[in-house]
This record gives C-alpha cells, sequence and structure tokens, in this order.
C-alpha cells in the first residue's frame, strides 16, 4: 500500500492532514481528468473529504486565490515514500500544454516527451532559483565577514551550478 508524506522543501503545513487519505483523494483526482489546483479545492469543499482541513474556508472571493495556492502547494508537497530506503518522492509534476498548467503523475510525465520537457524545464527552474538563492546567502555571509559561511554556500552555490550546467547538456528531445 502506498505511504504519503509531505516534501519539506514544498513548505506546505500539514495542519493534522491525513496524508493518506489526502494522498488517495489527489490520486482519484489525477485519475479522473487533469489534476488542477481548480479541481482539488472543489473537492476539498466538501466537509467529509480529507482534503478539506488543508484549506482555510473563508467564502469571500478573495480567499479563492488562496485556496489555489494552497492546491499547488499540496499537490507539489504529496509524495511517496519508497519502502526500500525510506526516501520520499514527489508524484505530480507541473506542465505547459497549450499554454494551460497542470499536474500530470509521474507515470504519465515520463512516457509524453512534452510533459517530460515541460517539467524537466520547471525543475530547472526551480535550480536557478535555488542557485539564486543560495548565492545571496553566500553574498551575505561574505558581507558579514563569515568565511566559514561563505565558503559553505559557495561550495553548494557551485554544486547546484554543475548541476545546472549538466542539465542544460543532457536537455531530452
Amino acid at each position: 500500500m502506498t505511504k504519503y508524506c509531505l516534501r519539506s522543501t514544498v513548505g506546505f503545513k500539514s495542519k493534522g492532514l491525513d496524508l493518506d487519505a489526502v494522498g488517495r483523494e489527489i490520486e482519484e483526482l489525477s485519475t479522473t481528468g487533469d489534476l488542477t489546483p481548480a479541481r482539488v479545492v472543489e473537492k476539498a469543499k466538501n466537509p467529509d473529504t480529507a482534503l478539506h482541513v488543508a484549506f482555510e474556508w473563508n467564502l469571500s472571493k478573495a480567499a479563492y486565490e488562496n485556496w489555489l495556492n494552497s492546491a499547488r502547494s499540496l499537490i507539489r508537497a504529496i509524495c511517496i515514500k519508497v519502502e526500500q530506503n525510506q526516501q520520499s518522492m514527489p508524484i505530480y509534476y507541473r506542465v505547459t500544454e497549450d499554454d494551460k498548467s497542470s499536474y500530470k503523475s509521474i507515470g504519465v510525465v515520463v512516457k509524453n516527451v512534452n510533459f517530460y520537457n515541460s517539467a524537466l524545464e520547471q525543475l530547472q527552474g526551480e535550480l536557478n532559483s535555488a542557485r539564486r538563492s543560495v548565492s545571496a546567502l553566500e553574498d551575505a555571509a561574505r558581507a558579514n565577514k563569515s568565511k566559514q559561511q561563505a565558503a559553505k554556500a559557495a561550495r553548494v552555490r557551485k554544486s547546484l551550478e554543475a548541476t545546472i550546467k549538466a542539465a542544460k547538456d543532457e536537455r531530452p528531445t
């Protein structure tokens, strides 16, 4: 049986979620149509769903955008635990098709070159964002004359730069 968890890097707070039930509900949505934040919110509106507690239910129209952001975070955060090594892996990747974004399961993404390239571009963007964040941390450490911290950040930045370069060299077709 699949065991669900949240990736800590996404920043979604579990707020007492039943992660296995949430994972199953998101999986059901992914198998019955495009997995989009709007569909997650629609399902979560039902108080009998595990998804319901993942959202703030202020019913004003202004809250809708917040719900979509919560759904985006939850889709990115939900993952499965691999029994053999207790590592977790994401299940869904954001892809763009015909100028529309949705989330597709990893099984669908790897079988469709356009989805795969789209997901890879998104991930490369995240790597670039991480590199910029580490570079800013490195600059801040240098400005504060924290040589050890600056050196550590520099090693991480260089590692990210090497990964980004390798990803560009290996871009699928």
